[in-house]
């Protein structure tokens, strides 16, 4: 009985077995450790329940000779993981076994750990990047590493008779010796940035981090960790100015969107002239802007808007004109070159400048304005008071206003020609059907006398030759009548004559006006009008107008079927 309660109390793995390999009495505490019942265990050779790579190693001490015996091996979860067991055994003489084990899977764990920290140490230690070096108060080096060596292109012999003041440079060197003297005094460790003169005399970045040694409680030196920064400062350097070319690339960006936007709504030249003027002074900053066009038939230069100066000071410039005598080499370089900046300080541009002295003019940069590739005229910036060349953010900001600005120019220029062309299309229809009403006025009179027999009876059939022919004339002259009134609409020129109109009654008057044109062509008209009264305040005769264009064109393009109004 006590026997059995030793077995259940016991947090130990106890256990005895049979010689036939098998399990036979057991402590709770297996279930609790592996998952398996006390009947699972016993109901097969505790050999199956052993990790494979351990079966051999387990059967050959169960055999050993020497009793008791102590080993490790793994046991097989109920899950399928495995546990390490630590066993102490001993075999009878009649073949049972008694034995004690111990769960070691968490000591396992961290001791392989522990192994794996330590070898991951001595890797990243025999193998570090860093520099790694040791020197005494006076700044004697005891000690480097590899990486310092590699480094700083001293060989390890060469480094021991050295001093810090041989490779650190002056300016670094009267803020580290102080912190060396101190040391252990103080402070215990200290970070910094330095840079060191390496033997080809290079200048390395580095970061350092010192710590003092200390023996038997006493300061005795300085072991630093030095990391090189050379790649980082290239990348800061390099992220700094991709950073400055974004910030420049946001501005020029916004500040081309701004001339956009104020450009796409100008449409008249003079306007679009204005505009860039003033926003080139706005959005670059400069003092003054300029818009000079070629005039190929006077073979110049002539000033078109301006903005910056005093009205007369542009009195002063608008009246001058620039020939191509006077400034050929300003223009075959613009031929070549989007932009050309030239300053007062500069011996050619003393000469280039001369011509704007009405205004007072330091420092200039003419822009092309194109068309098609072809010079169609130049767009000045300029410094009155300041003798400073224009920055590069400043000349892509002045190269996109130009674009904007060639297109403007050549978007004015087409509709301009667009509202010649639609004014000459309105004369042409306009003069036209004045010219065609009045002979059908004539023709429809004499035909009407005919008919009324002022000049003598007519036959039937000549009557009814006359009346188609009246009706045909009538036709024509609606036409015209029509073709006029759209040139008139179109040019605004017709004033709308509003009143309130009742919409069916309208409808009523159109569809008995187009009853004949519909029946001769056998077209039904089926009027979908609403049962509720509407008014509208409306010019009728401009909407009957309308309407009947509308249905008789519906009418004429459709052969048959009806037609739904």
């Amino acid at each position: 009985m006590d026997r059995d309660r030793f077995f259940a109390l016991s947090p130990e793995l106890l256990a005895t077995t049979e010689p036939d390999d098998r399990f036979h009495e057991l402590s709770p505490a297996w279930t609790r450790c592996l998952g398996w019942t006390l009947d699972e265990l016993r109901a097969r050779p505790w050999i199956e329940f052993v990790h494979p790579d351990d079966v051999a190693a387990t059967r050959a001490l169960r055999q050993a000779d020497t009793q008791p015996v102590h080993f490790v091996n793994r046991y097989r979860h109920k899950d399928g993981s495995y546990r390490w067991l630590s066993w102490s055994g001993s075999r009878m003489v009649d073949g049972t076994s008694y034995a004690v084990a111990r769960d070691i899977t968490e000591a396992k764990r961290t001791e392989e750990a522990l192994r794996e920290s330590e070898e991951r140490y001595r890797e990243l230690f025999d193998n570090a990047k860093d520099l790694n070096y040791t020197h005494d108060f006076a700044g004697n080096f005891t000690a480097v590493n590899n990486a310092a060596e590699r480094i700083s292109g001293y060989s390890r012999e060469e480094a021991l008779q050295m001093n810090i003041a041989q490779i650190v440079p002056p300016e670094y060197l009267d803020a580290v010796l102080p912190w060396v003297l101190r040391a252990g005094a103080e402070t215990t460790t200290a970070t910094y940035e330095l840079e060191i003169v390496a033997k080809d005399g290079r200048r390395v970045p580095l970061e350092v981090n010192s710590r003092v040694i200390f023996r038997a409680g006493v300061p005795v030196g300085v072991q630093g960790i030095a990391r090189d920064l050379t790649e980082q400062k290239r990348i800061e350097a390099a992220l700094q100015v991709q950073r400055e070319q974004l910030r420049e690339d946001v501005d020029v960006t916004a500040a081309l969107a701004r001339v956009g936007s104020e450009m796409i709504t100008s449409l008249a030249t003079p306007v679009v002239l204005e505009r860039l003027c003033r926003l080139t002074t706005e959005v670059l900053p400069c003092d003054a802007s300029h818009i000079y066009l070629w005039q190929p038939g006077e073979e110049a230069y002539v000033p078109m808007s301006g903005h910056g100066h005093t009205p007369e000071q542009w009195e002063a410039m608008r009246v001058m004109k620039f020939p191509l005598a006077l400034i050929r080499p300003l223009h075959e370089q613009l031929e070549r070159e989007e932009l050309v900046q030239v300053r007062r300080a500069d011996a050619r541009g003393r000469r280039a400048l001369a011509m704007f002295r009405p205004g007072g003019t330091n420092a200039i940069m003419f822009v092309a304005l194109r068309r098609a590739g072809e010079l169609i005229g130049v767009l000045s910036a300029s410094y009155l008071s300041r003798d400073e060349s224009f920055t590069p953010q400043q000349l892509r900001i002045a190269r996109g206003i130009a674009q904007l600005g060639s297109f403007a120019l050549e978007n004015a220029r087409l509709v301009e020609e667009l509202e010649r062309a639609d004014s000459f299309r309105s004369d042409f229809v306009a003069t036209m059907s004045h010219e065609l009403r009045n002979p059908l006025t004539v023709i429809m009179g004499y035909n009407e006398l005919l008919l009324d027999g002022t000049f003598g009876a007519v036959s039937d059939e000549q009557a009814d030759i006359l009346r188609r022919a009246n009706k045909n004339a009538l036709e024509l002259l609606d036409l015209v009548n029509a073709t006029l009134d759209l040139s008139r609409f179109e040019s605004r020129q017709v004033p709308l004559n509003q009143e309130v109109v009742a919409i069916d009654t309208l409808l009523d008057e159109v569809g008995a006006e187009m009853q004949a044109v519909s029946r001769k062509k056998q077209l039904a008209v089926q009027w979908e009008v609403s049962s509720e009264p509407i008014t509208l305040s409306t010019d009728p005769v401009k909407l009957r107008m309308v309407l009947k264009n509308l249905i008789g064109n519906a009418i004429k393009f459709t052969d048959e079927g009806q037609i739904t109004v």
